[in-house]
Order: structure tokens, then C-alpha cells, then sequence
């Protein structure tokens, strides 16, 4: 956990936990599904992303105790017990960077976290994404809003698709026939694919609805000083 903001920025390396809560018509906590740390090196600009089971049981949490549930329930855990996570804006952000800097043994900067509605609308504010799909899926996963149809995919493996936001949420958020295991690896696809495509034009173009959608969609503890240096 970053204690001092100033020696943060010397280091050659910037880590960030990148969390993913299925907040939404049919679940009003956040359960983060899904959480990536991401290693940037600040240099190169290269980057390497670890995924992080949501199922892990018994870890520690650094404050003396051991979560029996499953990791994915710890942010709501800390946000119901703030007084045992001191120390930052979040406490459930901070009792999941403490247990997963715990369990890598490294350190964790910052975080980011979005919930479905969020997901889908910052993909759509960057232009959605291009992947080329190594899996067989057909299935439809919880509506990000009320009111709204379930997203659906339906693709095949060894072809490109352009994703929208909705259809990719059903591609990182999909399980049917497959596991965990394979939606983290869809997950990281998913990141490193929206990576490789941006470009200051697609940034610039789409910024105002970006702006938009990270002031109502996305949690984070980044300084806004840092905005650029990351960015």
C-alpha cells in the first residue's frame, strides 16, 4: 500500500488493481468478479497483467484475520467494517489491496473499479474494440440497467469482431461451458486488445463522453495529478 505519494513516483514500476463489480439490477453490492493487477513500467510504457482468482478462501487480510469467504466478497467485507482497513478514501479498495499485495508479494499502488453499466459505457466511449475470439460462445449475461435486454454474443473462434460495449461485457462476463479460469484469460484478451488499439485520435475524438463515463462509471484513488503520468 502506498504510504508516501512522492517516492511512488521514482519507482520504475506503477501497479494498479483494476477491479470489476457486478453491481447491478440483481445484485446491489459490489462482489468484484473480476481483479487484474496491472504492472506498468513507466519508462516503456510496457505492462503486464496478473489475474487474480475471485475464489480464493482464507487469505490474509493483513489486519490480523483471515477472510473465510470468497475473495470477491472483501470489498463489501471492508466497506461494512471500515474501522479495521484504515487509511484510505475506500475501505473495501483497501482491505483488497492489502490481501492482494499480501498474496503476490508486491506492493499495490492504486486501484480502478468499474460496475457493469460503467463497463459498457467507457467501452462505448472508446470506440469499442476489435478482438480476435479463440473460444465458441453463445450466451447472454445480466442486463447492466433495468429496463434494459440482456447482452448477448454469439461468436466463433478463429474470427475478428467488433465489440460494443454490451456485447463486450457478454465476452468477459460470459461462463457458460467454460469457468473462471477462461473468462480471466478473456478478461486480459479483452485489455490488452483495447491497449494495442487506442490512439490519441480515438481518444481525443470520443473525449467527452469519456470524461463522462469515468466521472459517473469508475472508482479510483489515482491522485489527478497523476492522471497524465499514467495516462
Amino acid at each position: 500500500i502506498v504510504d508516501d505519494e512522492a517516492e511512488t513516483r521514482t519507482r520504475p514500476w506503477v501497479t494498479m488493481l483494476l477491479l470489476g463489480s457486478d453491481e447491478g439490477p440483481r445484485q446491489s453490492g459490489d462482489r468484484t468478479d473480476t481483479m487484474i493487477v496491472a504492472a506498468i513500467q513507466r519508462d516503456t510504457g510496457r505492462a503486464v497483467l496478473f489475474g487474480v482468482p475471485r475464489n480464493l478462501v482464507g487469505l490474509d487480510t493483513g489486519v490480523g484475520i483471515r477472510f473465510d469467504r470468497m475473495l470477491n466478497a472483501l470489498y463489501q467485507f471492508g466497506n461494512w467494517h471500515p474501522e479495521r482497513f484504515p487509511g484510505g478514501r475506500d475501505p473495501g479498495a483497501t482491505a483488497l489491496k492489502q490481501t492482494i499485495s499480501l498474496l503476490l508479494g508486491i506492493r499495490i499502488d492504486y486501484y480502478a473499479m468499474v460496475d457493469l453499466d460503467g463497463f459498457v459505457d467507457v467501452v462505448d466511449a472508446l470506440g469499442g474494440v476489435r478482438i480476435k475470439v479463440k473460444e465458441r460462445i453463445h450466451d447472454e449475461v445480466t442486463r447492466p440497467e433495468w429496463g434494459e435486454t440482456k447482452p448477448k454474443i454469439d461468436v466463433y473462434p478463429g474470427r475478428t469482431y467488433y465489440f460494443s460495449g454490451r456485447t463486450a461485457l457478454a465476452y468477459v462476463r460470459s461462463r457458460k461451458g467454460s469457468s473462471d479460469y477462461r473468462r480471466m484469460a478473456r478478461q486480459r484478451c479483452f485489455l490488452s486488445a483495447l491497449a494495442d488499439q487506442l490512439d490519441v485520435g480515438t481518444v481525443l475524438r470520443n473525449f467527452g463522453s469519456l470524461t463522462r463515463a469515468v466521472r459517473t462509471s469508475v472508482r479510483t484513488d489515482v491522485p489527478l495529478d497523476r492522471a497524465p503520468d499514467l495516462v
